[in-house]
């Protein structure tokens, strides 16, 4: 099975894209569910709205990854998680403390 692996360039989360100014909070989302994703949304978990949707326009299929990079402007650990598939049912992961981990796998 071909694993497709996509970068993304986050204008809330990324000023530069070079691993020089990466954040340690970096983290793959992997689409481990049988349905397409066709949102992600990703905020500290201390703020009460969900920033911008990362996919934009894309989807994420079954299989596929997506790497998202933060800047070193994010010193926050804990992050919250939500994905919508094509047919709306929601997948949360709250509290993700993303210093300690580098891939979600939305299941």
């Amino acid at each position: 099975m071909l694993r497709k692996t996509r970068q993304l360039t986050v204008p809330f989360l990324i000023l530069f894209a070079t691993a020089a100014y990466a954040g340690k909070q970096d983290v793959t989302i992997v689409n481990k569910v049988k349905k397409s994703i066709h949102h992600v949304y990703i905020s500290e978990a201390k703020v009460d709205d969900w920033e911008e949707d990362i996919l934009d326009d894309d989807v994420l299929d079954p299989g596929e990854s997506v790497k998202v990079t933060f800047d070193n402007s994010h010193k926050a650990c804990k992050w919250d998680f939500k994905a919508v598939d094509g047919d709306g049912v929601e997948y949360l992961l709250m509290g993700v403390n993303l210093c300690e981990v580098s891939t979600i796998n939305i299941r």
